[in-house]
């Protein structure tokens, strides 16, 4: 998967995404088959997943960004398929997740797959968490990108990955520059 330059110089699939909302950056990617949905997310350093907000979701935080609408394509997965480890009595249970900020922010929700499609290119099979309760401020957005072992990075097994860090220049957008 061949990403565009910043100066445009290399044709290939292209991310673009607000580069700063209240200190938070933000990307878009696409989700689900047969009709893929944007999604959006905040970049979290910390997380080592991606999580966008599904729906249902109940109680939730109101982001101006729509939620995933589960497709068909979804796949709820166990923590045994996705982290080769068992995280409750029943092997065959679906893995849950909660993850908890220093401001409160907070999600819950359970892991899954579906593929997810960057331009022109699609990548099936990607893990992600689907938030199904939260509470706190992502600015706008609907969930979170990590850097973990199921990162968007990791799960493409992309040889580089980067990002232009603008500055001064809250909420122009910036390319995202990714490549296998």
């Amino acid at each position: 998967m061949n990403i565009l330059s910043p100066s445009g110089e290399k044709k290939g699939d292209k991310l673009e995404s607000a580069a700063n909302s209240g200190g938070l950056y933000i990307f878009n990617i696409s989700v689900g088959t047969p009709a893929p949905q944007i999604v959006t997310g905040v970049l979290d350093i910390t997380l080592s997943f991606v999580w966008p907000q599904c729906e249902p979701c109940d109680p939730c935080l109101p982001p101006p960004a729509p939620t995933f609408l589960l497709h068909s394509s979804l796949r709820r997965q166990t923590c045994q398929s996705v982290l080769n480890q068992t995280c409750a009595a029943d092997a065959t249970a679906t893995c849950g997740y909660i993850v908890n900020y220093a401001d409160v922010t907070n999600t819950t929700g359970y892991l899954a797959n579906d593929t997810s499609t960057f331009g022109p290119s699609a990548a099936p099979g990607v893990v992600f968490g689907c938030n199904v309760t939260s509470y706190g401020d992502l600015s706008g957005a609907s969930g979170a990108f990590g850097r973990g072992a199921l990162s968007l990075v990791s799960q493409l097994q992309l040889s580089w990955f980067s990002y232009f860090f603008g500055v001064g220049r809250f909420r122009q957008r910036q390319p995202l520059a990714v490549r296998r």
